[in-house]
């Protein structure tokens, strides 16, 4: 039997506390102790500067420490129930607050779903049932699910194979269906689920869909408010079931597709054509889309506004060793291999985007090339930053970035005919080796005849070799080799810049050599517009410089 001592060690005294309320503790009397230090207990809590906090804060601060249940990397084992077990007044702020007890698992058991069911008082419920509680009989909790689903449920995860998505509901504005796990998907190949249908007539409210490594059909229909499509490796068996899907959907302001197979699908002769009008789209992604022709196929048959934003990203796999040069590290491009020109269709007045582009920047390292295209040539005074077409090749080889330079300076006027300003950008200069040239085409001189209205240019270079080619094809040959009035290319350049991009490059010789360049521009040109070039290096090697000279009518 536990002495008094003991009991008294097991009354926890609130501390500090003024000398006049420890004077009428009943200290003699341990129920009436227990009371009072309980009720003590709860008053000094009261004063904590987080229960002094509005009702609606400590409502939202505990509705994020739910969110980040999500994330266990931030917080490792997060629950409702710690804030239950804080305090009283946490406990009744959590049991009185609706928004606290809306998302809805099927993991949960059936008596913990009915009480969030009846704590949520009504408010609009998240719902997850793509895991379920194996314990839990399922019947049972879709008898207490059914009275909520047509009224209350406003997002929804859940399988291709449940009977939810199919249900009418509504109010439900976004829905995943998502096969990804082993366990769905060996499901979702049963017979009963071969087409799956999203209609608009059952979901009228539905504004965002996502469809997840479906094995499944999936029919689109009259779903007239949905504004954001994403298909993340999804297969149809014909274009016509995918053109359909999208027919169903004339609201769509946004549309991705992540590794979409689409090598399979059956191509329709040109007769069947069919354009699917996407009027109010305001972006377009395309990640990893399988197959240059079964993506500009599909591109031919879009019909977009002009102000819509198209990012393609495309993957290149390992290369055979026996393309790689002598050191086995750096990897040259397959001769006859198109980035993104055989990607893009031809015909192009669906996609009016593309002959709007002003200005094109171009990147290029060794692992990745990316060209931008914006609508306006001058971005700094406008504030648009984003381009309206963004191509992007990832490579999983270190690649010759020459090699990918003369690639796709021979691409660039397919893509953007009417740009006037372009810029280029090479990094990695331990892997821009002049001795290869897979391509053999003068790829400089065609950016002359692709572009004939250029007004500005901005090229980075890794090497002297870089401006060299560039700088021998704009500037004059030697006088007894050129014709005196020869055409020059560009006719109507007016501002250029050239820049250093390497760190260990010889700045000093790139100086040298761009030099030369101009100056043989200044004593053959004829004075007619002025122009500027300005000249820069890394800061930390030299100091830029600028020159301003002339350029023929």
């Amino acid at each position: 039997m536990a002495s008094d001592h003991d009991s008294d060690q097991l009354l926890r005294i609130p501390s500090p506390l003024p000398e006049d309320i420890l004077r009428h503790l009943p200290t003699r009397n341990h129920t009436a102790m227990r009371d009072c230090l309980f009720k003590l207990q709860y008053l000094i809590n009261a004063t904590a500067a987080v229960n002094r906090l509005p009702v609606e804060l400590l409502t939202e601060i505990l509705r994020l420490r739910l969110v980040c249940a999500q994330y266990p990397v931030l917080n490792p084992k997060p629950s409702l129930v710690t804030v239950l077990l804080v305090c009283r007044h946490w406990y009744n702020t959590a049991v009185s607050s609706a928004v606290l007890w809306t998302e809805i698992t099927l993991k949960m058991p059936l008596q913990i779903l009915e009480r969030y069911l009846h704590r949520s008082r009504g408010a609009a419920l998240s719902l997850d049932t793509r895991f379920i509680n194996a314990s839990a009989p399922q019947p049972a909790l879709e008898e207490a699910l059914s009275p909520h689903l047509e009224s209350r449920v406003t997002h929804m995860e859940t399988c291709s194979f449940h009977p939810y998505a199919e249900h009418r509901m509504m109010s439900l504005s976004c829905l995943t269906l998502d096969d990804s796990s082993p366990a769905t998907q060996h499901r979702s190949s049963s017979p009963q689920s071969s087409v799956v249908s999203i209609h608009g007539d059952c979901l009228p409210q539905l504004e965002s869909l996502t469809l997840v490594e479906l094995r499944t059909r999936v029919r689109i229909v009259n779903a007239r408010c949905l504004t954001r499509l994403v298909l993340d490796e999804m297969s149809y068996d014909s274009w016509d079931g995918l053109f359909i899907s999208l027919s169903g959907c004339p609201s769509l302001e946004y549309l991705e597709f992540v590794k979409f197979s689409a090598d399979s699908m059956a191509v329709v002769t040109p007769a069947g054509r069919q354009t699917i009008e996407l009027p109010h789209l305001r972006e377009l992604n395309l990640s990893e889309f399988e197959g240059h022709r079964s993506l500009s196929f599909f591109l031919a048959h879009l019909a977009l506004p002009r102000t819509a934003t198209i990012t393609i990203t495309m993957w290149k796999g390992p290369i055979d060793r026996d393309a790689m040069d002598g050191s086995g590290v750096i990897v040259n491009l397959s001769p006859g291999y198109t980035m993104f020109a055989d990607a893009v269709p031809q015909d192009k007045t669906l996609l009016p985007m593309f002959s709007a582009i002003q200005k094109i920047k171009v990147g290029i390292n060794r692992f990745r090339v990316e060209v931008e295209g914006f609508l306006l040539a001058e971005l700094d005074h406008t504030g648009i930053h984003e381009p309206s077409v963004g191509l992007y090749c990832d490579f999983d080889n270190n690649h010759n970035t020459r090699s990918l330079q003369k690639q796709l300076m021979i691409e660039l006027g397919l893509l953007f005919p009417s740009a006037t300003t372009l810029c280029i950008r090479i990094t990695d200069d331990e892997c821009y080796d002049m001795r290869l040239d897979p391509t053999g085409i003068e790829s400089w001189k065609s950016l002359y005849d692709m572009f004939p209205h250029i007004e500005a240019i901005d090229f980075a270079g890794p090497s002297l070799g870089f401006f060299d080619e560039f700088l021998s094809d704009i500037g004059p040959t030697p006088l007894p080799q050129r014709a005196h009035h020869a055409p020059l290319p560009w006719p109507k350049l007016k501002r250029a810049r050239f820049e250093c991009a390497a760190m260990n490059s010889d700045a000093y010789d790139i100086i040298r050599g761009i030099t030369t360049s101009i100056c043989n521009l200044e004593c053959s040109w004829s004075f007619s517009r002025s122009a500027t070039y300005r000249i820069e290096t890394n800061p930390a090697t030299l100091a830029s410089a600028a020159w301003r000279v002339f350029t023929p009518i």
